[in-house]
């Protein structure tokens, strides 16, 4: 495993933005984690906007080196992480699912998405920064604030949830099965990820 430094904020707009900024500061042999207790313009896919309440949920942009040679893998990233997620909530007697091909749900409402994005470091690196936000401790009534059905490890399991052990799992996953994919390939990963998958809200 590589070593994460980790960059903790009270609040930020945006974990992803503020990683996209400092990319020059990710180490060639380390990664960066960049955490908020709040994000103000939390960011998901096709812009839309990811609801960040304080001091619930986890917000977090994890940001490394990636060779340029192995870019055709960049595109397997976003449900790479969500199985990294699936792991670790399975580790705490969750039982969550993949909608393709990156939302994580629980009983058929969004728990966590990704948010990968890449640009270039030199002629043989990528910047990568692989935004997660995870509904931890929100409550039932902000949830319902959300434009689609959501929930959060709160709700599902009726009581609180330690935010830094969930994040150091997501870690760990993460730094597996992104080695995993620089090594063999995506192939072996998709078996995983198939135990997970849905394709659509009826399944």
């Amino acid at each position: 495993m590589k070593q994460i430094i980790r960059h903790h904020f009270l609040k930020l707009s945006s974990t992803q933005d503020w990683a996209k900024t400092h990319a020059t500061a990710i180490p060639a042999d380390r990664w960066l984690l960049i955490t908020t207790d709040q994000q103000t313009k939390g960011r998901a896919v096709r812009d839309a906007i990811w609801l960040s309440p304080p001091d619930v949920n986890i917000y977090a942009t994890f940001a490394l080196r990636f060779p340029v040679i192995k870019s055709q893998l960049l595109i397997h990233l976003p449900q790479i992480t969500a199985l990294a997620i699936c792991q670790t909530l399975e580790g705490f007697a969750i039982q969550p699912k993949i909608k393709w091909i990156n939302d994580v749900l629980i009983n058929h409402k969004k728990v966590a998405g990704v948010l990968c994005e890449s640009q270039p470091l030199n002629q043989t690196q990528l910047a990568v920064f692989i935004g997660i936000g995870l509904n931890v401790n929100m409550s039932k009534s902000a949830c319902d604030k959300i434009d689609q059905p959501a929930t959060s490890l709160l709700i599902e399991t009726n009581r609180y949830h330690d935010k830094e052990i969930i994040l150091h799992s997501i870690g760990n996953n993460l730094q597996h099965v992104i080695q995993i994919l620089l090594n063999e390939g995506f192939a072996p990963l998709q078996m995983e990820i198939n135990k997970f998958c849905i394709y659509n809200d009826n399944e």
